[in-house]
């Protein structure tokens, strides 16, 4: 199964458990970070700081924003498709940017692949 088909599974869970916890938004973002805790802890915290709002407080909009959290998961996995991009240019200069920041600590093939992504949306 894919990393973010399980996030989406279990953020649905906690979101719509029959007595929800009102700190979800800190439970979805630890299951967030699981999901790509391949990469050095500091820069998951930087994504997360990025992608996740704690203002949030509607059932509805947390379900949107684990949504928009898929593909970010599937690009940190390599399980990107490209006919599937639904980033936007700014969340993938982010990305872009964080991986030449920690490129001296990542794998290159992942370094590779993400630069391979920026260079497909023109974004190098």
């Amino acid at each position: 199964m894919l990393a973010s088909k399980f996030f989406y599974k279990k953020a649905k869970k906690l979101i719509f458990a029959e007595n929800p916890d009102p700190n979800v938004i800190v439970e979805l973002r630890d299951e967030f970070e699981s999901s790509i805790k391949h990469l050095p802890k500091k820069m998951i915290a930087e994504i997360g700081d990025y992608f996740f709002d704690f203002r949030i407080n509607e059932y509805s909009e947390l379900i949107e924003q684990v949504e928009k959290m898929l593909p970010v998961i599937d690009l940190l996995n390599n399980e990107w498709e490209h006919n599937n991009d639904t980033m936007s240019d700014q969340q993938l200069i982010f990305i872009r940017e964080l991986v030449n920041e920690f490129a001296g600590v990542l794998d290159m093939d992942f370094v590779t692949e993400i630069m391979q992504v920026m260079l497909k949306r023109k974004l190098i």
